[in-house]
């Protein structure tokens, strides 16, 4: 009985300390680039939205108990090329808590 008791609580602990993995977190975040931002730049003293980009690359590093993905963005506007690099980060369950260290509402 204390063997089964003990499985049972070591799996809960197991489960509860699991996260996603890499490879999501960081599909998530680009999701949620896609999704969620809008870029803009300025040219001629205006601000001209920028409705095709690229992101060029992104990396994924697990930090204490958070996913950071750092995406380098670009995009040619008026022959000229526009880059921005974003940090998204997520907790273990893959929700996103921040972008650009600034906290992102819960939906």
């Amino acid at each position: 009985m204390r063997l089964v008791f003990g499985v049972l609580i070591g799996s809960l602990l197991l489960a509860s300390c699991s996260s996603i993995s890499e490879q999501d977190a960081q599909a998530k975040a680009l999701l949620f680039i896609k999704q969620n931002v809008k870029f803009y730049a300025q040219q001629n003293s205006e601000a001209s939205d920028v409705t095709e980009y690229a992101i060029d690359y992104a990396t994924t590093q697990w930090n204490g108990d958070t996913w950071v993905v750092a995406a380098h963005i670009s995009a040619t506007l008026a022959n000229s090329t526009k880059q921005n690099d974003l940090l998204v980060e997520l907790d273990r369950k893959g929700n996103v808590i921040s972008l650009n260290g600034k906290p992102v509402p819960k939906t």
